[in-house]
């Protein structure tokens, strides 16, 4: 049982309390990726960032790609969930903060979910909701917000490619086939 001081008794200083433990990202447990993970990540782990993404095709099937200002890898229009916002929600939002495009949630159509290698972060996993969503019509989507540049992929051209993101390039792409 753990004393406590007399009232009145003044507290050790901060330097002579126990350090507190390092803290460490919450992260959801993935069945399919726990080896792999604890593999990529010895000793430690790794930071997990909640993203929704949305899919969008042409008549031809190549999908609507983007590049952020700074960054090497294009990706799928999306990004991080705001507090509370649920994956629909935040998918519609980054649809129009990046491109431009307006859409409902009834719009989405959810492709699956999945755990990846984040494209720009070090030490960092993304848990992603991927949507399929068809181009509203007559809108043209444009670069705004912090993306640099749009490019339509060729499915076809995916596999090796170094300048996809993981999640776009091993899940999103091989789950379309």
């Amino acid at each position: 049982m753990t004393q406590r001081p007399a009232p009145g008794a003044r507290r050790p200083a901060p330097s002579a309390r126990r350090p507190a433990p390092p803290r460490r990202a919450a992260q959801r447990p993935s069945p399919s990726h726990g080896r792999r993970r604890a593999a990529a990540y010895p000793g430690r782990v790794p930071t997990v960032l909640t993203i929704a993404a949305v899919c969008f095709r042409d008549p031809a099937g190549h999908i609507l790609t983007v590049r952020k200002r700074g960054t090497s890898k294009f990706m799928l229009v999306g990004g991080k969930l705001e507090p509370g916002e649920s994956a629909s929600a935040a998918a519609v939002r980054e649809v129009r903060e990046e491109v431009g495009l307006v859409l409902s949630v009834d719009d989405l159509e959810l492709l699956d979910t999945f755990d990846s290698d984040a494209a720009n972060e070090t030490d960092t996993r993304i848990d992603s909701t991927v949507y399929l969503a068809p181009l509203p019509a007559d809108a043209l989507p444009l670069a705004a917000a912090e993306i640099a540049e749009l490019a339509w992929l060729d499915p076809a051209t995916a596999p090796g490619r170094e300048d996809l993101a993981p999640l776009l390039r091993d899940h999103v792409v091989p789950r379309l086939r």
